[in-house]
């Protein structure tokens, strides 16, 4: 990974990927295949989110001294304790010596939903929220959260993660206890931090890995690809691609014309799915897809659920079990040669623009490949034409140069016959059968 320098001046992340493909006989790499992905957004999202745990804990650390110098000043400084205890954007919990909550900031009760802190406090000490994972993600076996707390009066920090069940929801929270001191009494403050979006940009990032692997295998794949096996290799490709979106289909349509009216049919295709009958039609004019041929037309992907769609396009595909689709337009030398779609039958989710970028380069890399395959086809037919055409001329040569052939070698023989003859009616027959000759020479050249 590494950035690079944008023509407008500004810089990019990118991702860097290449393979080796072909090998000469001593085992040397001949040929590489590459790409480069921008992972800009990605990598930008990753920096955001580090700064924001990165400030978040600067926070925490800044509210625990805070805390302390409250709790030993209390009334001088309590209004200034409780603004910040109060705003602090991430649930913190306050434990007595005996590992009972006393006090949380209103993230508590606000997030958990709960009438007011004294009832989250309630079920919290209840352990009505909590759900330890079995295991921490160092490897260590996980314990309940009261008994951090009291490892957290102990050894003065300890940090873990747990599991809180809001309304149903299970919620992972990174938890930071500290030990503070307060007089003559000792209290512990956890600071809990929800998860839920790290978590979720996790597998944002694998998911993008997946399908970013599957590219380029598919890239790799094609260009090796043996033309008797090319219709296998590209249904396997497809097959790799739409597994790594969770597609349950994957289309490639085809633009042509069919008595001056734009239509598009399916050429390939590949579905996990049994039951539903095809998406639509393998053969379809964009006249009864107006919308699709608007969007498409524009090199703009299209991504909906198909409830969403307008009413032609909607009943067109709604009764085939699709509950939504994306459609990737492609685009040959600026004119639009087709599409590929991708459609889910299950989850009726809409699919992401990171996913849809890189659809489209893995469907671009499809299409190139059938492109290259049916010139390759061409240029064999051809080169078949061509042998075929050089074999009948060679062999009409052949035939005709004996023909011909024949017809003067009695022409020649009878003129040298009448030369030597001095028999008038033996001069005469050569002159006849000389005739004869030239005329069939005659019928052969006409």
């Amino acid at each position: 990974e590494m950035r690079i320098r944008h023509r407008d001046g500004h810089y990019l992340w990118v991702r860097n990927t290449g393979a080796a493909v072909a090998w000469d006989g001593k085992g040397r790499a001949m040929h590489l295949v590459g790409g480069v992905l921008n992972i800009d957004g990605r990598v930008r999202a990753e920096m955001e989110l580090r700064d924001s745990l990165s400030r978040a804990e600067s926070f925490n650390e800044s509210l625990q001294l805070e805390v302390n110098k409250a709790i030993r000043k209390y009334e001088q400084a309590r209004a200034a304790n409780k603004a910040m205890f109060e705003s602090n954007p991430h649930l913190n919990i306050l434990f007595n010596e005996q590992g009972e909550a006393v006090d949380c900031n209103p993230v508590g009760h606000d997030v958990f939903m709960e009438p007011s802190k004294r009832d989250f406090l309630r079920r919290f000490n209840q352990g009505e929220y909590e759900r330890m994972p079995a295991f921490q993600p160092d490897g260590r076996t996980s314990v309940p959260f009261a008994e951090n707390v009291r490892m957290a009066f102990e050894e003065k920090s300890v940090a873990f993660e747990t599991i809180l069940f809001i309304h149903g929801l299970r919620i992972a929270f990174d938890v930071i206890c500290k030990k503070i001191e307060y007089g003559n009494a000792s209290f512990v403050v956890a600071y809990l931090t929800d998860l839920s979006r790290i978590r979720q940009t996790q597998r944002q990032l694998s998911k993008q890995g997946k399908l970013l692997r599957a590219v380029n295998h598919v890239a790799s794949s094609l260009v090796s690809a043996q033309p008797e096996a090319f219709e296998s290799t590209v249904r396997e490709a497809m097959r790799r691609i739409a597994e790594a979106v969770d597609a349950d289909r994957m289309r490639v349509w085809r633009n042509y014309e069919e008595n001056g009216e734009p239509c598009a049919k399916e050429i390939y295709g590949w579905s996990r799915v049994t039951g539903t009958g095809r998406w639509y039609a393998t053969r379809t004019p964009y006249s009864a897809m107006p919308y699709w041929s608007r969007t498409l037309h524009s090199r703009q992907i299209l991504n909906s659920r198909v409830a969403d769609l307008p009413a032609e396009e909607r009943e067109l595909i709604g009764s085939q079990g699709v509950l939504s689709i994306m459609v990737v337009p492609i685009f040959i030398h600026d004119a639009f040669w087709g599409f590929i779609g991708f459609d889910d039958c299950t989850q009726g989710r809409t699919f992401t623009k990171q996913e849809g970028r890189m659809l489209q380069s893995g469907g671009s890399i499809i299409i190139s490949a059938i492109l290259r395959n049916e010139m390759t086809e061409n240029l064999i037919r051809a080169r078949e034409d061509a042998l075929a055409s050089a074999r009948a001329k060679s062999e009409f040569l052949s035939r005709m140069s004996h023909e011909i052939r024949t017809p003067m070698n009695a022409i020649i023989g009878m003129g040298v016959i009448a030369k030597k003859s001095g028999d008038p009616e033996k001069v005469a027959d050569c002159l006849r059968k000389i005739d004869m000759s030239s005329r069939q020479l005659l019928d052969i050249i006409n």
